[in-house]
Formats: C-alpha cells, sequence, structure tokens
C-alpha cells in the first residue's frame, strides 16, 4: 500500500516537472545545416501587434531572449538582404478562466419524500486567468517559406516582478527553441 501511495506520488512529481512542451514542426526538406545568419521578419498579425501596444516590455523580452538564444547555437544576425532565414513570433493573450470566491446563498425545504431547493452565487472577488502563446517562426529567406515553427503557452502571472517575467520568457524561448535547428535522421 505504501509502495502503491509513493509510486503515484512519483508520478505526479515527475508528470509536474515535465511542464509545458513546446510544440515544434517544420520542413523535413529543408537544409538547415546551410543556415548561418537570420534577421528579423517585419511582417506580424493583428494580435500581436495588439499584444505589443498593451505588453511593450513583455515582448522587448521576448525579442532579447529569441537573440540570445540563437547566438548561443552559432547564428550570426544580419541585414535581412542578407539573412538566410527571417525570424518572426506571435504573441497571443487570452482569457481561459476566472479564479476568485464566491459567497452563496441556498433555500431549501425537504418533507414527505419531496424536496426543493434554490441558490444564487455572488462574485465577490477574483482574476482573470490570461494564458499567452509564443509562435515562433523561422522563415528561408530565399524561399519565403516557413521552414520551421514552436509554440509553447503558459498561464501569465498578474504580479510577477520583472526578474520572474525575464526568466518565464526565457524558459519558454529555450524550450520552443532547443531542438533548432532539427537533427537529421
Amino acid at each position: 500500500m505504501i509502495r502503491r501511495a509513493c509510486f503515484i506520488i512519483l508520478i505526479f512529481l515527475v508528470s509536474a516537472c515535465a511542464g509545458n512542451k513546446a510544440n515544434v514542426d517544420y520542413d523535413s526538406t529543408a537544409e538547415f545545416s546551410d543556415f548561418k545568419t537570420y534577421a528579423w521578419s517585419d511582417k506580424t498579425d493583428e494580435a500581436t501587434s495588439k499584444s505589443r501596444e498593451a505588453y511593450p516590455l513583455f515582448h522587448q523580452r521576448i525579442r532579447e531572449s529569441i537573440e540570445a538564444t540563437m547566438k548561443t547555437k552559432g547564428f550570426k544576425s544580419i541585414d535581412a538582404a542578407q539573412a538566410d532565414v527571417l525570424i518572426a513570433y506571435h504573441l497571443s493573450v487570452a482569457a481561459t478562466g476566472y479564479t476568485g470566491s464566491s459567497v452563496s446563498f441556498g433555500v431549501g425545504s425537504f418533507g414527505h419524500g419531496s424536496g426543493v431547493g434554490l441558490s444564487a452565487s455572488v462574485p465577490v472577488s477574483g482574476q482573470i486567468v490570461e494564458e499567452g502563446t509564443l509562435v515562433i517562426n523561422i522563415v528561408d529567406a530565399k524561399k519565403n517559406s516557413v521552414v520551421w515553427q514552436g509554440s509553447s503557452s503558459r498561464e501569465l502571472s498578474r504580479s510577477p516582478t520583472p526578474e520572474k517575467t525575464q526568466e518565464m520568457v526565457n524558459e519558454v524561448v529555450n524550450e520552443i527553441l532547443v531542438n533548432y535547428p532539427p537533427k537529421k535522421k
């Protein structure tokens, strides 16, 4: 019995440590070994444009984290006209739920084998839960086609410190780019 309980706790801890894993897809015909330089794509979508206005420091952290990760992988940032690949990212933020507390009132009656009940709940405090999804696209600059894409999502904290925010951004970017460029099979 104790052994089974320990096993269940171990499975829970391992799955909790696994965290959010990135989703990755790529063009298996692309010659990733030819890509040595990158530049930023100037194309963006409406959701990313809106979130840039709402969260400018967050976007600055994303860009710096992607640049640092690409540099550690040996890629060089150059002018877009000469780059092998263009990098674009998209960030969307969506409300996924609501956390909070409420006060409930109930009235009921029970007698002679029948029952009637009525209740109401009134929210008294809480906050909207937001989830951010980061998608990184790597585009072959010569062919103007996406050759690699990775994404990951996280619940956004309401009052993190700048250091905690940077830590989370670095974690997500590294999680997405850990297997870029893909290895030949």
